[in-house]
């Protein structure tokens, strides 16, 4: 009954946090043209290397290493992780206002510098709020959890409608993002501070676990958004952003995933470790794959209506990608759910493997296939990746299971 109480505060959590962003799409697109939610698309796919970049994988780090203490122990590693998120968000502030002004010649013409600084203080605040947000549900402070996760999707919805109907566009979604985020980034550090305190150093152990998932994050990156800069070059802007558009529907599938995954992944390590562990996790990772199945079901066949009933035309055209967007949506979430044997390592080098691989078959696919296909060649060449994501994971995971029973003979 604990662990469905979790769940529950969790959907609610999703359902705030992201399921606000699906209300939002009538107000987005009614305000912006395809070209411009192209260029946000942009932004998006820059923000997603620069918060694996800043993220460093100490999320992960926090569960991997706090797995197993008892509550003294997990606080005092969580304000040796939150130290380390300060340390680089510190960093970060400086690199960024010497790089602003200097990336002028370097963005393709949709973009501009401002914005990119705007995404970069965003982007900085994202960091800082990863390692308190992970530590509450680690602690299984989960109505805490969401009421931050309420507070920020509310609040980003309200000033991004107020800054759209002010005619701001694509800059003023953005200061209204960095400005949500900055305030709750202060609350939840502070907050997280005076419980666990504030260890400001390298900690070796963790730095050789979380380095090598930024490189695994960067692959996943290679796998989610970077297929966006390779068709700027191929299709016009308004293109990419209906295959945005498109994206945005897919998500409808890690969407009803997340309750579950807020739930089960700081625990897995743990679960995997204890009494039973073996067919406990498998039990709870069947459960998860069927549920990632039925939710590609189900998008793929109201993703598209959905996209008739709350864009204007000029973006109906999204429906054509929505079911393999699904699909592959499904094969990420499922390679994530039986790679636990990867991540129980001391350090983060096999999951990286897998991932870089899998991301080198993307980005083969995205250089041969885009130029002649455009959006079509960016979703086999996606789809391709995650398939070998999948199977690798398997290979890793069943090679794990037998040199695990070769020591216990």
């Amino acid at each position: 009954m604990s662990a469905l109480r979790q769940a529950a505060w969790y959907a609610l959590a999703t359902l705030a946090g992201r399921g606000i962003g699906f209300l939002m799409l009538p107000v987005v697109t009614g305000h912006l043209a395809p070209a411009d939610y192209g260029t946000l698309e942009l932004l998006a796919a820059l923000a997603d290397a620069g918060g694996i970049l800043l993220g460093f994988g100490l999320a992960d780090t926090l569960f991997r290493f706090a797995a197993g203490e008892d509550a003294a122990g997990r606080d005092r590693i969580a304000g040796r992780v939150l130290g380390q998120a300060l340390a680089l968000a510190a960093v970060a502030v400086l690199l960024l206002g010497v790089a602003v002004p200097w990336s002028a010649p370097l963005l393709p013409a949709p973009l501009r510098p401002e914005q990119v600084g705007i995404v970069g203080i965003s982007l900085i605040a994202g960091a800082c709020l990863q390692v308190p947000l992970a530590w509450l549900r680690l602690t299984d402070r989960a109505a805490t959890y969401v009421g931050f996760v309420v507070a920020r999707g509310v609040l980003q919805a309200l000033l991004v409608a107020v800054a759209l109907s002010l005619g701001l566009g694509v800059t003023g979604m953005l200061a209204a993002t960095a400005l949500v985020d900055t305030t709750l980034a202060g609350a939840l550090v502070l907050m997280q501070a005076r419980r666990t305190g504030l260890a400001i150093g390298l900690h070796r152990p963790m730095l050789a676990y979380g380095g090598p998932l930024v490189l695994s994050g960067l692959a996943g990156f290679v796998l989610g958004s970077l297929d966006r800069w390779f068709l700027v070059g191929s299709v016009p802007v308004d293109a990419i952003g209906r295959y945005g558009l498109a994206v945005k529907l897919a998500m409808l599938v890690p969407l009803a995933m997340q309750p579950f995954e807020l739930w089960w992944y700081p625990r897995r390590l743990a679960v995997l470790a204890g009494p039973d562990g073996e067919r406990r996790h498998a039990r709870v990772a069947a459960i998860g794959v069927a549920w990632a199945l039925a939710a590609a079901a189900l998008t793929g066949l109201a993703g598209p209506v959905l996209i008739r009933l709350l864009t204007p035309e000029p973006y109906h055209a999204a429906t054509v990608w929505l079911p393999w967007l699904a699909l592959a949506a499904a094969l990420h979430v499922t390679g994530s759910l039986v790679n636990v044997r990867a991540y129980a390592r001391r350090t983060g080098a096999v999951p990286s493997l897998v991932n870089g691989t899998a991301a080198a078959v993307t980005l083969a696919g995205y250089v041969g296939l885009i130029p002649a296909h455009g959006v079509g060649g960016a979703v086999a060449a996606t789809i391709a990746g995650l398939c070998t994501r999948l199977v690798l994971f398997l290979v890793v995971d069943r090679l794990a299971v037998r040199t695990a029973a070769l020591r216990t003979v």
